[in-house]
């Protein structure tokens, strides 16, 4: 037990001098050597962050093998697109009611409720990325730390990196395959900004896929850390000091991961409730 603590005064050291400095306010634009995400990583994320990005709410920014906050600009950019595309479905909803003329387009009373709650989702998606912005880059910093220790390559995730394309591409077909079905039954009284407004809703299944992948890899990493343990036959202070730090960063992931999540998941199954 008193072992135990000692590593744990020590890495708590440790970590607080090397990783979490990078965090604070004023080092946002910094790129340090901690930030550096290598390929086999990337080539993980690559599948949810491309989907974020077509809605402009991506998490972080990964340049040159480094991972940063978002700047201001982009940010500022995915919100107001955001807002204005919502002002103008308002102002098309309430002007369709007015002119009596409902049975021409998609939105029936039910929709619109939908339409309201999808809303303040999206929005609330916005926040949440620029509110736990560090949050989210430590999340992806940390995996990397347990990757680089444990010596994971590519191979070894290779069911992870199945699951994330397979995923993404059959939320995608689902989707697209309902927006086809929604289109043949109202044509021609389908509005583009309806059709727009529904694929959206699909950021709601990444950050769900995105909560999962983490799960998965953190499962899979502490099944790796296990059989470390079980196979090292080093005993040195310098071998467990690192085995425990690679527990700690596990243990961080999962705590991160709820802090992060944890409001997008409840949306998630608020909205599924609701409609069903």
């Amino acid at each position: 037990m008193d072992r135990s603590r000692t590593f744990r005064s020590k890495l708590n050291v440790k970590r607080g001098t090397k990783l979490y400095p990078i965090f604070t306010k004023n080092l946002h634009s910094e790129v340090l050597l901690d930030n550096f995400i290598e390929k086999d990583l990337q080539s993980l994320l690559k599948p949810l962050n491309i989907m974020y990005s077509v809605f402009i709410c991506a998490k972080y920014s990964i340049r040159d093998n480094f991972i940063t906050s978002n700047n201001f600009l982009y940010n500022f950019t995915g919100v107001f697109t955001t807002g204005l595309f919502l002002c103008i479905s308002v102002y098309r909803i309430c002007s369709t009611l007015s002119s009596k003329r409902i049975e021409y387009v998609i939105f029936e009373w039910n929709t619109i409720f939908n339409f309201m709650s999808y809303s303040l989702g999206l929005i609330m998606n916005y926040i949440i990325n620029i509110r736990f912005s560090d949050k989210n880059i430590q999340l992806v910093v940390k995996v990397q730390s347990v990757l680089r220790v444990l010596k994971m390559n590519r191979k070894d995730l290779t069911c992870l990196l199945v699951y994330n394309w397979s995923g993404v591409l059959a939320i995608n077909a689902l989707i697209v395959g309902s927006i086809a079905y929604m289109m043949y039954i109202f044509f021609p009284h389908v509005d583009i900004l309806d059709v727009i407004y529904f694929y959206s809703t699909i950021v709601f299944d990444v950050n769900i896929m995105y909560s999962l992948f983490v799960t998965n890899f953190s499962r899979k990493a502490l099944c790796s850390w296990i059989n470390d343990v079980l196979q090292s036959g080093d005993d040195s202070d310098f071998y467990w000091n690192r085995i425990f730090n690679v527990y700690l960063n596990m243990l961080d992931i999962y705590t991160t991961l709820e802090v992060v999540f944890q409001y997008s998941v409840r949306f998630h199954y608020l909205e599924i409730f609701l409609n069903y």
